[in-house]
């Protein structure tokens, strides 16, 4: 009998996934409790956007990066981002090796209000309480800068296995390496902020492509030049003047690569397409598309079934 490794297993269950939702939850042999889950992300294209339950975030392997709070995160193997209850996140920029678990525990093991309760009569140990309280109460989340040969990382895949196997004692078990989890990256103080963007940043090129890679569904020119660090109209002369094109000319042609990918999945239907892509306007949609690739979207759809001989009839 083959054994598998907790990233073949779950880069089996994305491969053989016939859902098309975003997130895929993991399957506990405990099938006794249900307050509590595991999830791997998709690989099915779109938007992955979330509303964060109180979420640990795990990069098993491969990359991708996090939008939150109008930060970028770029993400590597062994990262683990605690997000806040109720903070907005998309997961993007995901490659085909990258491997993401989304961990919902607080059930059994509430980070803040453990973190709360840390008591330390030593000075040194008081001071780094203080400054991960104040960057989870500023920020709405921690990143747990870790490589996947680092403890925490052991840790997490740990907890990951006890959920999976679902052996007596699971949660507690769970809650236990949590906290372990917690100890121990206070310790190694491997709590990390976002890297933004400097001021003046070269937004040309790349940067400005991939600023719109990452916003394009619901990307702002005022946003977009105050992270670059210029006044708006400054800002959309420049880059009409180095690139020849507008800002939102570049905008629509990132959506429309966005729309054609999404046009592949039968799952997807075409209404909620445009909304993906960030339009609200059908008729504007079809405009800018027949714009762009000279049809329509249901051509192109029925071209792009016809060349992967998907047959829906």
């Amino acid at each position: 009998m083959a054994i598998f490794t907790l990233d073949q297993y779950l880069r089996g269950v994305i491969k053989n996934t016939k859902q098309s939702t975003n997130d895929l939850k993991l399957d506990s042999k405990n099938k006794n409790q249900k307050d509590f889950a595991i999830y791997v992300e998709n690989h099915n294209g779109g938007i992955h956007r979330y509303h964060s339950q109180e979420e640990w975030l795990f990069v098993e392997n491969g990359t991708c990066s996090i939008k939150l709070r109008n930060q970028i995160l770029d993400l590597s193997a062994g990262n683990l981002v605690l997000i806040k209850a109720g903070q907005a996140f998309e997961i993007k920029e995901q490659t085909s090796e990258t491997v993401v678990v989304k961990m919902r525990v607080k059930a059994i093991y509430d980070f803040e209000k453990e973190l709360q309760n840390y008591m330390s009569l030593d000075n040194k140990e008081n001071e780094i309480l203080v400054t991960v309280k104040s960057l989870l109460a500023e920020k709405g989340y921690l990143f747990i800068k870790t490589s996947r040969l680092m403890k925490q990382s052991q840790l997490i895949e740990n907890a990951i296995n006890e959920y999976l196997n679902g052996d007596l004692f699971m949660a507690s078990m769970m809650a236990g390496t949590f906290s372990q989890l917690l100890a121990l990256s206070l310790r190694t103080q491997v709590f990390s902020q976002a890297t933004g963007k400097s001021k003046k940043a070269n937004f040309i090129g790349s940067d400005l492509d991939r600023y719109i890679d990452l916003h394009f569904a619901d990307v702002k020119l005022a946003e977009a030049a105050e992270y670059f660090g210029f006044n708006q109209n400054y800002f959309s002369n420049l880059v009409k003047q180095k690139t020849g094109k507008s800002f939102v000319e570049h905008v629509d042609e990132r959506r429309m690569q966005e729309a054609r990918e999404l046009l592949a999945q039968p799952n997807l239907s075409l209404k909620e397409i445009i909304s993906r892509v960030g339009y609200s306007s059908k008729s504007f949609f079809y405009k800018k598309f027949s714009e762009y690739y000279g049809t329509t979207p249901a051509l192109m759809r029925e071209e792009l079934f016809r060349q992967a001989n998907i047959n829906l009839k």
